[in-house]
């Protein structure tokens, strides 16, 4: 269980420069908070919207805001991509994992891969095989689909390559989506859940056709790669 605690509500006005958003708190003052996600985030938010906001108290930082979620389709959308990893990993370690029962000996951030990339969860299954996992937080939402990736990523075509590596090496390896996108987005009717995966079609992903055909190859049994739900939206 995943829980946060002291968050500050505020509505978003602006976001800008892909890490930067700019909130009005409760008390009319105007707070500049840090955006860890680099998507497009197009069903995400629209200014006005309720967010939820992480403050810190760390000198050293620059900004004392991270912005954590947001309220559209009368649910929370959580945009803040650190949190998938900790519920995987802790998913992993409790043996919750659609599709990938047995794991044990769960690590995080493990660098690993011919391009010196960190992998986001790394265990071993019963059989003593690594198994690497590259969590996705997953937002944009097309009918009942949950898609990523919804921009073009050089990051994500190096994680598929990574784990298409492990894999030709003989471990296992899985994309495994996180979904925080429950009755939201284009064609989504509020509070209805998604009900399914599949590979970003954002019309300027230009690298589309080769990541959709890698998200097909390599990783789990058959010869595919593992695309399992993991997480649900933001704080209730």
């Amino acid at each position: 269980m995943i829980s946060m605690q002291g968050l500050v509500p505020g509505r978003i006005l602006e976001r800008y420069k892909r890490f930067l958003a700019d909130v009005e708190l409760a008390d009319g003052g105007i707070a500049t908070a840090h955006c860890t996600n680099t998507g497009a985030m197009k069903t995400c938010w629209e200014p006005g919207d309720l967010v939820l906001l992480a403050p810190s108290d760390n000198p050293a930082r620059k900004l004392k805001y991270t912005w954590i979620a947001c309220r559209r389709g009368g649910t929370w959308i959580g945009v803040d991509t650190g949190i998938p990893n900790k519920v995987v990993a802790e998913a992993a370690r409790l043996d919750r994992l659609p599709g990938l029962a047995g794991l044990r000996d769960v690590r995080t951030e493990v660098r690993y891969g011919a391009e010196s990339s960190r992998v986001d969860v790394l265990a071993r299954d019963g059989e003593g095989r690594l198994v690497y996992l590259e969590v996705k937080n997953t937002t944009l939402r097309v009918g009942d689909a949950a898609c990523f990736p919804d921009a073009v990523t050089a990051r994500g075509a190096k994680h598929l390559r990574e784990l298409q590596g492990m894999v030709r090496e003989g471990h296992r390896a899985a994309l495994v989506s996180s979904p925080r996108t429950p009755g939201h987005g284009a064609g989504g009717p509020p509070g209805r859940p998604c009900l399914f995966h599949q590979p970003g079609r954002c019309p300027d992903l230009r690298r589309g056709p080769r990541d959709r055909s890698r998200l097909r190859r390599g990783a789990g049994p058959g010869g595919r790669l593992r695309r399992a739900p993991a997480s649900g939206p933001g704080p209730a």
